[in-house]
């Protein structure tokens, strides 16, 4: 593409003709480009810690947990203040109610997610969901190489939780 600019420069007028300008433009909107209270976070950096999915949750402004005891008891997520219902909770975008009873958020490896999607108050088209509170969608790791991960920890009353992944 060719442009012509012009600009006056006392009483003449100068014509600067500009070699070559390039237009880009992306169709496909990014997470930060939405028009939605989004907060991402990324787990590769918890990859090698002893946090779980909880934990790395409740560092996030206007998210309170509260947990009924150890690790895999039940958890009241609390988003802005609203709780229960009107907050929904997804894998790769599917709904964690179809999973049934005993496959809550607070039982998901750290090490088997790629990032976390917190939606405070509206959930996007995408989810397909009437979560007036907010979503949380885990999205899971999709590696294409091969990779190996152990994890153990132990911690108090005799309790250990041990984490095995490979591809």
């Amino acid at each position: 593409m060719v442009f012509h600019s012009t600009y006056a420069q006392k009483d003449s007028v100068k014509i600067k003709q500009l070699e070559e300008v390039q237009v880009l433009s992306s169709f496909q909107k990014t997470m930060q480009e939405l028009p939605l209270n989004t907060t991402i976070i990324n787990t590769k950096v918890f990859y090698q810690t002893n946090q779980n999915s909880l934990d790395i949750l409740k560092q996030n402004s206007g998210i309170n947990i509260r947990t009924n005891g150890g690790y895999g008891s039940n958890a009241d997520f609390f988003i802005n203040g609203i709780s229960g219902k009107q907050i929904k909770f997804f894998v790769d975008g599917n709904p964690v109610d179809n999973l049934g009873e005993t496959q809550g958020i607070n039982i998901v490896p750290v090490q088997q997610t790629e990032r976390f999607e917190i939606y405070k108050g509206v959930v996007p088209v995408e989810l397909g969901t009437d979560a007036l509170g907010g979503a949380v969608n885990i999205i899971t790791r999709k590696e294409s190489k091969d990779y190996l991960d152990f994890s153990t920890a132990y911690s108090s009353f005799n309790t250990t939780k041990t984490n095995l992944q490979f591809r």
